[in-house]
């Protein structure tokens, strides 16, 4: 078989489909339907265009703290009756760090008409408010709950409730997904939106640090819906096989399930420009919260998937809305008589394995890897995204250029995995994520140092848009949902350690947080030469598969023919 052959799109293409719609003709079927009705007609671009509204709003979610937990530069104590306070030459520096204070030697007013402050004695005073000159907000949860000096730990942080949050989309991954796929796409992503957006609106109001942690952890949980319903439904609502005319290598299905990923970095890059203007935590995150209120009535446009629908034997629904997609794409037909056939299929003949199978011996070398690349692909999106307010100059244009640079990153990825092979960009952009970070981790601050960043994030957008399809091409059908579940859930030990290791280890050494991720991203990209390639071969479907995709892959650097026959 010729490497990376696409799937055939003969010259009978018209009379086949024919041939198939009157050997099923009373079978609803989505995929036949989609194939006489057009993959991508008004039906399927105005269900994606919509659900890049919940995608956006995730990505808002998702890096509100950015701003609203962000942490002063420098700090001193509040001195009562005196002005000079960043100045009085008796701050004692904390930790060594001459622009933090947190005790001072004891000082008063000069006399009643001159309220500097000198020096009355060595006797130490501890801060009991504080003053946080030269900051770029208003107030933040770090200046309100004065989240500085003895006053944090651990657990009482910024970087905690960072983790929190990570823990939270943990969480909701699975209680999303069960509902998902118990009541439906549009129940779970309703719930997801509610839940998102109103524990975003109470939290800003949060007249403490413990509340306010509960109510990031519950958007979380609601957050995380938004985007893997968005997802889910994209995918569901396209057929398999349309190719796009102006890139006649990507199917409309690749291009669509990989382009949402695009609305959540503009989701995040608008929460930058808003940050701007608002430079109050509790406005801005009351602001946002409302913003994202424009979820409901988009919600109300949003169809059921069609494939769940027919799934759960829904015929009388499913047969309504796949009777309205053939009118939305100007191809109306008569699905009266059409039933729901409940045939076993082959797949079902397949004992299904768990996951003490995922080390079978043909299959043990790729889970070992895996277990370590999806924590390692997280930690690097993540943590450069986390990174973007510390990497020095104007914090809001670094945030916008972060986000956005996230775009080319998912753009590469559906342009070029079906030419190049998953393998190879996937092994790459590990690589130059690693490298970019390294370099940056032995620089200053300053222009160089950021645009490396930045690169870095755009690859790391690539690693993490190919890593969810690469493995479910990976691993046979009777044990691939186990290992994506068993996966997904290590990626949440690189989301949770993200926010200590780009919040917390600049305060123990600056150049920690690009190390660690650099370090990680170059390791990942030598466990990931131990994958097979997986372009031009049919998913696998037992074990033994598997084996036979090993010997027929690719050559790690070969291109490929998108036009290539098999």
């Amino acid at each position: 078989m010729s490497y990376g052959s696409m799937e055939a799109r003969g010259m009978d293409k018209e009379k086949d489909t024919t041939t198939r719609l009157e050997e099923q003709e009373r079978e609803l079927d989505y995929d036949v339907l989609v194939e006489t009705i057009g993959e991508f007609g008004w039906f399927q671009k105005l269900t994606c265009a919509l659900l890049w509204v919940p995608a956006a709003v995730g990505g808002i979610h998702v890096l509100m703290y950015s701003f609203t937990g962000l942490e002063p530069s420098s700090y001193q104590c509040s001195i009562p009756d005196c002005t000079n306070n960043a100045d009085y030459p008796g701050n004692i520096p904390w930790e060594g760090d001459s622009e933090k204070s947190c005790s001072y030697y004891k000082a008063a007013p000069v006399n009643a008409t001159d309220d500097t402050c000198v020096q009355l004695s060595d006797e130490i005073e501890h801060c009991q408010s504080y003053v946080y000159p030269n900051f770029e907000f208003e107030e933040t949860t770090v200046t309100k709950f004065n989240l500085v000096c003895a006053n944090t730990d651990f657990v009482q942080s910024v970087a905690f409730t960072g983790s929190a949050y990570m823990f939270g989309l943990m969480v909701g991954s699975f209680i999303c997904g069960w509902c998902s796929d118990r009541f439906g796409r549009k129940i779970a992503i309703l719930g997801s939106m509610l839940l998102s957006t109103t524990a975003s609106l109470v939290g800003a109001f949060m007249p403490d640090y413990w509340t306010y942690l509960v109510l990031r952890f519950l958007t979380a949980v609601g957050g995380v819906g938004l985007f893997n319903e968005a997802f889910t439904l994209t995918v569901e609502v396209m057929g398999a096989k349309e190719i796009v005319p102006w890139l006649p290598w990507v199917t409309y299905r690749n291009l669509m399930g990989n382009v949402v990923q695009i609305p959540y970095a503009v989701g995040e890059a608008i929460l930058g420009v808003f940050a701007i203007f608002i430079r109050d935590y509790v406005t801005l995150q009351w602001v946002m919260s409302v913003v994202t209120l424009v979820q409901i009535p988009v919600w109300l446009l949003l169809p059921e998937s069609p494939r769940w629908l027919l799934s759960k034997g829904r015929e009388v629904e499913a047969r309504a809305l796949m009777t309205r997609a053939a009118r939305m794409n100007g191809k109306p037909m008569d699905l009266s008589n059409h039933v729901i056939k409940t045939t076993e299929k082959e797949e079902d003949k397949i004992p299904q394995l768990g996951v003490a199978d995922l080390f079978d011996s043909e299959l043990w070398m790729m889970t070992v890897a895996m277990i370590f690349l999806w924590p390692i692909v997280t930690l690097a999106y993540f943590g450069l995204g986390l990174s973007a307010t510390q990497l020095g100059g104007d914090i809001f244009t670094t945030f916008i250029l972060a986000a956005l640079t996230e775009i080319p990153g998912y753009s590469l990825c559906f342009l070029v995995i079906d030419i190049w092979g998953r393998k190879p960009f996937f092994t790459m952009c590990l690589f130059l994520t690693g490298t970019c970070c390294m370099v940056a981790g032995f620089l200053q601050q300053g222009a160089i140092r950021t645009s490396l960043a930045l690169i870095g994030k755009l690859f790391a957008s690539g690693c993490f848009s190919v890593i969810y399809m690469y493995t479910a091409e990976i691993y046979p059908t009777n044990i691939r949902n186990t290992a994506i579940g068993t996966f997904s859930m290590t990626a949440r030990i690189g989301g949770i350690a993200a926010p200590y290791i780009a919040l917390y280890l600049p305060h123990v050494m600056a150049e920690l947080p690009m190390l660690l991720m650099g370090g990680s991203a170059l390791l990942g990209s030598f466990l990931s030469l131990v994958l097979p390639e997986t372009l031009g071969s049919a998913l696998p479907e037992r074990i033994e598969d598997v084996e036979t995709m090993k010997k027929n892959g690719k050559p790690f650097l070969k291109c490929v023919s998108p036009n290539q026959e098999s």
